[in-house]
């Protein structure tokens, strides 16, 4: 679908563009360089003698990956960028951050060359990229080098679409840029599951801009490749590299109809932070619905039917607006529990959903000619995405200092998110390992007042007895972890 280019891009060339992205994207994320590790991070890179020699590079292959990578799903790809890094830095943390900046940086360029070709339109892609590089929402990904495989997974997602769009519209289906679209997809999935839906998102890219021409002949030339790396994705996920330890993660309460009321609360809540990133958190701790009377689901559900009945008004009104709502839908949907997870919200798993929510608002801002945009003044578009792109780096690069190191994280975490029984076990470890015994006891006895069955918050109290010389105590708490 082609759109006039806005005065305000005939300007700036194409390089100057992807230069400004470049230069932005850094300079949001610089004061995160100087963190430390946080999080996961000890126990995937700092204590994971697997990543320090190349000697283990052949265990990525095996079913000894699980139990030596500190990985909980098969992400080969990932865990082979802790190799390279480590090589490179050791276990000096600016390196990993580093990494991490730059694939951020990536996927920004990436994303404005893809929207480019999606809107023929430079000046309404340029400005989607912007706010998705200062979205506060990807602070977690970026800042935590254990979640960076949400950004590689962002990394070959967008690479392997821009490569479909350029492959496709060349009639060569045995094209080079199809081949390495292919590859960008295996390389995606094997970062992390979120890629999946690449398949879904192409061929609906292509049943709303194109309709019904050619799909017998994309099927059969086109989607077969994609296919068959899922298909082997899963044979490798499920079957050939299954970790056992996934079988434990089940549905809130075993109960379908919980996680569906549940769900909805998440998926509204997902809304909520792309337009308020306000309250972000590292630990995120969601109250089960267990009736279709509970307030809080009634809520969601008003919020959710207000986007359906917007999504079928832009269905017959604006192409590239419904597809970029379709885009937010699909790409949520390996995280909406369909599939048991371990964690239900988490901020980053929104690295290629707030793709959509930017094409939404970066069309509305520079496209005024369309009839819903409240715009018929250039300086009000550029006012009204400097204010936009200000807020959110302001938010990005203060949540950047939550992430420094872990006492600053889980401090934050317990402020935010009270009731996560991680946030305060990790707080009494630090308290114990401080010396300030007696406040670590708190907040361990707090986090076992929110969840009793949590192994690591006995073990833990038992140690800080101990070293307090409450010895009548220790004991009991280590009979119980036995049992």
């Amino acid at each position: 679908m082609s759109l006039r280019e806005s005065k305000i891009s005939k300007n700036p060339s194409l390089p100057v563009l992807i230069l400004v992205i470049v230069c932005f994207s850094q300079f949001i994320y610089l004061n995160s360089l100087s963190n430390q590790f946080v999080y996961d991070d000890e126990f995937t890179i700092v204590t994971n003698y697997f990543v320090k020699t190349w000697n283990n590079f052949p265990l990525l292959f095996n079913s000894d990956y699980f139990k030596l990578s500190g990985e909980l799903s098969y992400r080969p790809v990932v865990t082979l960028s802790y190799f390279i890094d480590y090589t490179l830095w050791k276990l000096n943390p600016f390196g990993f951050h580093l990494t991490n900046s730059l694939l951020h940086t990536l996927n920004s360029v990436l994303l404005f060359l893809l929207l480019k070709r999606i809107f023929n339109c430079r000046a309404t892609s340029f400005a989607a990229t912007l706010i998705f590089l200062c979205h506060p929402v990807l602070s977690e990904a970026v800042n935590a080098i254990s979640y960076r495989e949400d950004l590689l997974a962002a990394t070959f997602f967008i690479a392997a679409f821009l490569l479909y769009i350029k492959a496709s519209t060349v009639e060569r289906p045995l094209s080079s840029a199809y081949f390495a679209s292919v590859a960008c997809y295996l390389l995606g999935v094997f970062s992390k599951e979120m890629a999946i839906t690449l398949p879904l998102l192409i061929f609906l890219y292509d049943i709303i801009f194109f309709k019904s021409q050619k799909l017998f002949y994309k099927l059969t030339h086109y989607y077969i490749g994609y296919i068959l790396t899922a298909l082997f994705y899963l044979l490798m996920r499920f079957v050939m590299l299954h970790n056992p330890v996934e079988l434990h993660v089940s549905y809130p309460e075993d109960s379908i109809f919980i996680n569906f009321l549940t769900m909805s609360k998440v998926l509204a809540s997902y809304i909520k932070l792309f337009f308020i990133p306000v309250t972000l958190c590292a630990d995120y701790v969601i109250p089960y619905s267990t009736s279709l009377f509970d307030i809080s689901f009634i809520l969601s559900l008003l919020l959710l039917i207000a986007v359906i009945v917007i999504i079928y008004k832009l269905f017959f009104y604006s192409k590239i607006l419904f597809f970029s709502i379709v885009w937010f839908f699909v790409s949520l949907l390996p995280i909406l529990n369909i599939v048991p997870i371990e964690n239900i919200m988490a901020e980053r798993y929104l690295c290629l959903p707030v793709i959509g929510f930017c094409m939404v608002v970066g069309n509305l801002l520079v496209q005024r000619h369309n009839k819903i945009g409240p715009f018929n003044n250039s300086s009000i578009t550029v006012i009204l995405l400097v204010f936009i792109l200000a807020i959110f780096s302001f938010k990005t690069m203060k949540q950047n200092t939550v992430w420094m190191d872990q006492a600053a994280l889980w401090t934050d975490t317990a402020k935010i998110s009270p009731k996560s029984f991680k946030a305060h076990n990790n707080l009494g470890n630090m308290y114990r390992d401080a010396g300030r015994l007696d406040e670590a006891i708190v907040e361990l006895q707090y986090a076992l007042s929110l969840y009793n069955d949590y192994i690591d918050a006995h073990n833990n109290l038992g140690v800080t007895y101990r070293k307090k010389g409450m010895f009548k105590e220790a004991p009991n708490l280590t009979i119980w972890i036995w049992l």
